[in-house]
């Protein structure tokens, strides 16, 4: 009996000895996000645009219930930079889903190393400070040379714990949406609306009606006259254009505050300065601006043109623009270069009240120039009185 205890017992330990466990990995859950600019979206069109940028910057909290229960719990990204990776978006070191728990994720764009927005919780009132809301701050934001970063900040996406695709998986974005389109990524719903104005300009000349006349050079269609009888061309060169607005302020949970006193200056002038096409015409696509929101009743001024300037309050457009003229019977072209011709963009008007820069707003201004003043010109005649002097006398007498 004990030797049959003893041979099973061999038995076992042999079978254990040649046994081979192969452990199973659970797949390895990256985050990645699914990007989009807000472009007019609503509950009935709900479709963004694919996001242009290069990058954005993250910062996320994880919370073992979620965000409303638990906010700023657990830091989990401080300012991450994000970028596109194989047709990915995620960062350069990967980050993996937790396995309880959920994730909240706050992005903005473009990325910076420093002077990034911050994601900051409400705080109460004190001695020394006001209270302050939950949301983005960015301190002393100044416009870029050349006006071409849009700034972003993107919906908060609370509560995640997996990547979703828009479509498949049923990622609302948080404004209660859901995309209809696809944003092309898997991953965190990410949201973005334009932080700054994009603010663009096209010239026109004023169109006119060439007035007829007959051979004897009288007008035949007096009802119809925009053109002076007497100009048979002209054509309008925009030579140089350069907006000024405010450039530096502070944007604080979805407002910006805080402006400089301070003015941008950015060229806006034509390339190869091209002649006008007339008002009922269509242009070229114009170029743009990222430009702060500002009000048109902001008091920024700034000097132009050295010490004998002019002072403009922003925002406003300077131009100087060439005009030629050729009249009948001349036998030169009138050429002449008005400058500093002040365009204030409170002038623009919608509704009867001017329009203001707001954040996500794009604004096309179309400037139609006119070359030639409203007051036609006429003369005052009028002739110098006779000069007064004493009376003479003068006899003339017959000679004998």
């Amino acid at each position: 009996m004990k030797k049959y205890l003893l041979i099973a017992s061999a038995a076992l330990l042999a079978l254990a000895a040649c046994s081979k466990v192969t452990p199973v990995e659970q797949p390895a859950s990256e985050i990645s996000f699914s990007v989009v600019n807000y472009a007019q979206r609503t509950k009935a069109d709900a479709q963004g645009v694919k996001f242009e940028n290069n990058d954005f910057g993250t910062y996320a909290w994880w919370s073992p219930d979620t965000w409303e229960v638990n906010k700023f719990n657990t830091a989990f990204m401080s300012n991450v930079q994000i970028t596109k990776s194989n047709n990915a978006w995620k960062p350069a070191q990967p980050y993996y889903w937790t396995k309880t728990g959920s994730i909240s994720f706050f992005s903005y764009s473009p990325y910076k190393a420093q002077g990034a927005p911050e994601y900051r919780p409400a705080t109460a009132q004190t001695d020394d400070a006001a209270a302050t809301a939950e949301g983005w701050y960015l301190d002393n934001y100044t416009i870029p040379d050349g006006a071409r970063e849009d700034l972003m900040f993107a919906d908060p996406a609370l509560n995640h714990s997996k990547n979703v695709n828009t479509v498949t998986d049923n990622g609302a974005y948080n404004d209660g949406t859901q995309a209809t389109d696809d944003s092309g990524y898997e991953g965190v719903p990410t949201l973005f609306h334009h932080a700054l104005t994009k603010v663009a300009f096209q010239f026109n000349k004023k169109h006119f009606v060439k007035a007829e006349v007959d051979e004897e050079d009288n007008v035949t269609n007096a009802a119809a006259i925009t053109w002076p009888a007497n100009v048979t061309s002209f054509d309008i060169q925009v030579t140089s254009a350069k907006v000024y607005a405010a450039k530096t302020a502070s944007y604080a949970v979805d407002k910006w505050t805080g402006y400089q006193n301070d003015a941008g200056e950015y060229d806006y002038t034509p390339t190869n300065a091209p002649n006008l096409a007339e008002a009922d015409q269509v242009t070229a696509a114009p170029n743009f601006f990222y430009l702060l929101p500002q009000p048109m009743t902001t008091t920024i001024s700034k000097t132009i043109g050295g010490e004998n300037g002019k002072s403009v309050t922003t925002p406003s457009l300077v131009l100087t623009y060439k005009i030629s003229i050729t009249y009948k019977g001349a036998t030169e072209r009138v050429v002449e270069t008005v400058t500093d011709a002040i365009y204030p963009l409170s002038l623009a008007v919608q509704n009867n009240s001017a329009i203001d820069w707001t954040p996500n707003k794009s604004i096309l201004y179309t400037i139609t120039i006119n070359p030639f003043f409203d007051e036609q010109i006429t003369f005052d005649p009028a002739v110098v009185d006779w000069n007064e002097t004493a009376n003479g006398t003068i006899t003339v007498e017959d000679q004998q």
